[in-house]
């Protein structure tokens, strides 16, 4: 069972937070991770953003009254469909790879201006698929820079595995140096997106205690067994 109303409190939470420390920004919800209509319902609700990977998943949450500006898109390797469509609705591309920018630019060159992050690789996560390396994120930078009439550059991203909080801050501190020396370049840059989700609490903690101390394969599908959940 699915309980939506508990949404609005989750995301003045974050709003909360982001107004106690002074800064600006927006909550995305995972979408990829979080299938159900009832959620998107309560992003367009609460104005909150969403965070899509593909044509589906952006076509359903535009259906649901979710505006593109309030759309990001991630995930790797993203479609042609998926950029085009992305575009026409304004919505925030978070570009992981050299080739992939050069397909934003081609759309955009048909007449679209194209919202983008780069997606930095991090040294913690050196191999992971989503990110550009240091080379190719300085080609990326002079390519936004000669293109920066149709593609709009609003600043950078970073997927990162789990939940620690030091390594996170390491890199946002890093991009923050970043972002002032892409305006240098001519580029607009006044963001950053911390990515790979935060936890959010759902049950009490004896609650979630008592769980883990009496755990069963038989109370999973076809006693699935897991090595591990999330927080």
């Amino acid at each position: 069972m699915l309980f939506p109303a508990c949404f609005p409190e989750n995301i003045n939470a974050f709003r909360a937070a982001l107004a106690d420390a002074g800064v600006e920004g927006e909550i995305y919800f995972g979408k990829k991770a979080n299938k159900a209509s009832c959620w998107l319902s309560s992003c367009a609700e609460t104005n909150a953003g969403v965070d899509v990977a593909s044509v589906p998943e952006l076509v359903h949450t535009l259906g649901h009254g979710i505006r593109g500006g309030n759309v990001m898109i991630t995930g790797a390797a993203k479609s042609e469909k998926l950029l085009w469509l992305a575009a026409r609705h304004g919505c925030l591309i978070a570009v992981d790879a050299l080739d992939e920018l050069e397909r934003v630019i081609s759309v955009a060159r048909s007449n679209m201006m194209i919202r983008i992050l780069l997606r930095v690789l991090p040294n913690i996560n050196p191999y992971s698929r989503f990110g550009l390396s240091e080379i190719d994120l300085d080609h990326a930078l002079t390519r936004c820079s000669y293109e920066r009439e149709r593609v709009i550059m609003e600043g950078f991203s970073f997927h990162m595995n789990g939940y620690e909080i030091a390594p996170r801050v390491s890199l946002a501190s890093d991009l923050v140096d970043r972002c002032v020396e892409a305006r240098s370049r001519g580029l607009i840059a006044n963001s950053i997106s911390i990515g790979g989700g935060f936890a959010i609490s759902y049950l009490d903690a004896a609650d979630w205690r008592r769980f883990k101390e009496n755990y069963q394969d038989s109370w999973f599908h076809g006693n699935k067994t897991f090595t591990h959940f999330y927080p």
